[in-house]
């Protein structure tokens, strides 16, 4: 697979099965569907992706970078996208010194012994499809420490006591697969009590218009800001950054019909191609490429078994995003984005990544006014 740095030429490209403008994204029927969580029964897992994937699609309708990408895009079962990250190495030497964020986390944080990372999957509606979400979590607040209270708080020695990091709850084995779960006997952490941690020099600002879409897609409420000068941290804030979220989405909600739809549109692409894969590619320009010379899959084929075996589960729920985020639910909205995440993300935590997620009541699902 080539990199996003080192793109063939157009004469050299495989056969593109389809081109998706910016422009489409305004015309397109898929994009008249109301992204309000309407009173249907959902069944299964319409997307799966990490974070990264749909960030970069959200760049791309918001015509906010030029930077080119690819993403892998196959359809398992009946209808589940899978979207799996390409990256030009899938580790990366640090050659160069590239500021001191990790050193920062590791400092400030309490960590797992042996563990090189902390992920969460998240489940939540969006543009009528169900989207589960895979994101990198920095830390969390530690037990007895009340989100709503931590707002801007900075006491520099109380830190490592208040950040805590992210646990490994059990999970169970999917039917006929080759993965090895381990089991850690912490208990799940709430969504609310996530965070994610940014550093800069005291001379240059976080600018919020820059990380907001980055909460907004993994639904974390809080924000550590650490600022340091002359290699010294000496302003440490956590800021609970849900009112941001909410303004921010307020504003963008007409761009946030783009994404739920060029999604939409690259699944039926993809469903129509004949081994139904295919490279999502964005080399610049007003459109992205869909390439369907895709040989690899994206699981291994143990793992397909899940979507030719799946049966509903019963030991989970899906609750409104707007629970999580307070937003008050009032009359609904024919623009909206009500989205949904499960309360306890990491429970099951290899079988909820790959679909097998309880089907969801609506009759509490109310959406928020948009302004």
């Amino acid at each position: 697979m080539p990199s996003t740095s080192n793109v063939p030429s157009m004469s050299n490209m495989p056969s593109t099965v389809a081109e998706i403008a910016r422009s489409d994204l305004d015309a397109s029927q898929a994009c008249d569907a109301s992204i309000t969580y309407l009173h249907f029964e959902v069944s299964d897992v319409d997307v799966v992706s990490d974070r990264n994937n749909i960030r970069k699609l959200l760049r791309f309708v918001q015509a906010s970078s030029s930077e080119g990408f690819e993403i892998k895009a196959e359809i398992a079962g009946k209808k589940t996208l899978l979207f799996t990250r390409v990256e030009e190495q899938p580790t990366e030497t640090i050659r160069t010194f590239k500021g001191f964020g990790h050193n920062f986390e590791r400092t400030y944080t309490k960590g797992l012994t042996g563990s090189t990372g902390h992920h969460r999957i998240i489940s939540y509606h969006f543009g009528g499809m169900k989207f589960l979400m895979r994101h990198e979590t920095d830390g969390y607040v530690a037990d007895g420490i009340d989100p709503s209270t931590a707002e801007n708080r900075s006491d520099i020695d109380d830190l490592p006591d208040l950040l805590g990091s992210m646990s490994v709850s059990q999970a169970r084995n999917p039917t006929n697969s080759r993965i090895n779960v381990v089991t850690e006997g912490n208990k799940p952490n709430d969504v609310e009590s996530t965070l994610e941690i940014k550093t800069r020099a005291a001379s240059r600002e976080l600018a919020m218009e820059d990380v907001v879409p980055q909460f907004w897609l993994s639904q974390i409420p809080l924000l550590v800001v650490a600022y340091h000068r002359q290699n010294y941290f000496r302003d440490i804030n956590l800021r609970d950054v849900k009112q941001e979220v909410r303004d921010w989405e307020a504003t963008n909600w007409t761009i946030l019909r783009k994404p739920a739809c060029l999604i939409s549109l690259i699944r039926q692409v993809v469903e129509k191609n004949g081994n139904r894969r295919a490279v999502v590619r964005y080399i610049g320009g007003p459109a992205v490429q869909l390439i369907s010379d895709v040989q690899s899959r994206a699981l291994p084929e143990d793992l397909y078994s899940l979507w030719d075996n799946w049966e509903p589960s019963q030991d989970g729920a899906t609750y409104n995003r707007s629970e999580s985020l307070d937003l008050e639910p009032t009359k609904p909205s024919p623009m909206l984005t009500t989205r949904q995440s499960d309360r306890n993300p990491d429970d099951n935590l290899a079988r909820r990544a790959l679909g097998s997620l309880p089907s969801t009541s609506t009759e509490d699902m109310a959406p928020f006014q948009h302004h």
